[in-house]
């Protein structure tokens, strides 16, 4: 039996008797105030909870004015990469325009054969156009000089016209590149702001739910603190009615008592060494290996805690008169319920003792107030 279990027992019988002692209002101003610290470190944690909401709030609230700039930026970002775009294309269709008439020119020049093109440059040709007379020819070349030039300037201002715009695109491709670059960045920033905002709503939602469970849990003490503070109330009013224990007819039946169970005690009341620790437990009551699976009431008496508790499993407290209990625990099933009248000899609750379970054991206490005494005392 685990120390904690023991504990909570022993502070359960106390409570469930009419005739009360100092030692139980002591005892229940201690498990009061033990109470009492748990809600006081429960408010501080729930403290805790709610400032690192809060902190977490602001820090969502300053994320989100974050995303909204990053967001206003891109948008802008957008804005200028298309115009960039828009002129690009116009800026090509220029060039495309121009590359034509450049075209257009040449074949003119071609055609007339005012120039050839070798590697030193441009050469002028003049050709003689025959005419009947000398005069006629001299003006014909002057004609076709001045056409020639005419069309060389041309080409010229659209050579230049043409390098202008090439050079006014290559500026654009490089401005959509950097652009591009700043977006990229921009939206990595944003989507990471995104990422960040999403991890702290999911805090937040955890800290609600901490929030809530702590709220709660501290609801339940404080009932639990009631609900206690009143019972001490109570005690403290029955402690003047009785002074002193009277005899009861279950101390006259001391020895007498049959056994809760047939079987063989393999624990003792009292010290027990426990191999592994050091030091010794004390045994409140006896360890009875069955024979046999009913489990019976040693006197007649009232139902009055029918539970599981950790160590024990299914336990039966029976109340005989205002002082005597017995306890009944590690029960398979249970017969009884809280409030129900039993006779001496009548079955309360059984343990399988054919499941192979090497812990078909009945562990039985006999307690006089708050205090377990030796029940091989009371057993015939």
């Amino acid at each position: 039996m685990s120390k904690a279990v023991s504990v909570l027992l022993f502070a359960i019988i106390p409570l469930l008797s009419a005739a009360v002692s100092i030692n139980d209002i002591t005892s229940a101003n201690k498990y009061l105030e033990k109470l009492k610290n748990e809600i006081n470190r429960e408010e501080k944690e729930l403290k805790t909870i709610k400032n690192t909401r809060e902190k977490i709030l602001k820090q969502v609230r300053h994320i989100e004015k974050k995303i909204s700039y990053n967001e206003e930026v891109l948008e802008k970002l957008d804005e200028r990469m298309s115009k960039l775009k828009k002129n690009k294309q116009k800026l090509t269709h220029e060039i495309r325009e121009t590359n034509k008439k450049i075209h257009r020119l040449k074949s003119r020049l071609k055609r007339s054969n005012i120039y050839i093109i070798d590697n030193k440059g441009y050469t002028k040709l003049k050709l003689l156009m025959f005419s009947q007379t000398y005069h006629n020819t001299i003006k014909n070349m002057e004609i076709l000089e001045i056409i020639n030039n005419k069309l060389l300037d041309e080409i010229k201002e659209l050579k230049k016209a043409t390098q202008k715009i090439e050079d006014l695109k290559a500026k654009y491709d490089t401005a959509e590149s950097n652009l591009k670059n700043i977006y990229a960045m921009k939206k990595n920033v944003s989507d990471e702001l995104v990422n960040q905002k999403i991890k702290y709503k999911q805090t937040l939602a955890l800290l609600k739910e901490d929030k809530k469970s702590k709220e709660e849990y501290i609801e339940i003490l404080n009932e639990k603190r009631n609900a206690l503070q009143k019972k001490i109330e109570e005690l403290e009013k029955s402690e003047n009615k009785s002074d002193s224990i009277s005899e009861s007819v279950f101390a006259k039946a001391k020895g007498t008592l049959p056994w809760p169970a047939e079987g063989k005690v393999i624990e003792e009341f009292g010290p027990k060494k426990i191999e592994g620790f050091r030091g010794k437990v004390f045994n409140k009551g006896i360890k009875i290996a069955l024979e046999s699976e009913g489990v019976k009431s040693v006197f007649d008496g009232t139902v009055k805690y029918v539970d599981w508790i950790r160590g024990y499993g299914n336990i039966i407290i029976v109340k005989h008169d205002k002082n005597y209990y017995t306890l009944y625990a590690n029960l398979d099933k249970i017969y009884v319920s809280t409030g129900q009248e039993v006779l001496r000899g009548e079955q309360i609750g059984s343990i399988n003792i054919n499941s192979g379970n090497k812990k078909s054991t009945l562990y039985f206490e006999v307690r006089k107030q708050n205090e377990a005494v030796n029940p091989s005392l009371w057993l015939k």
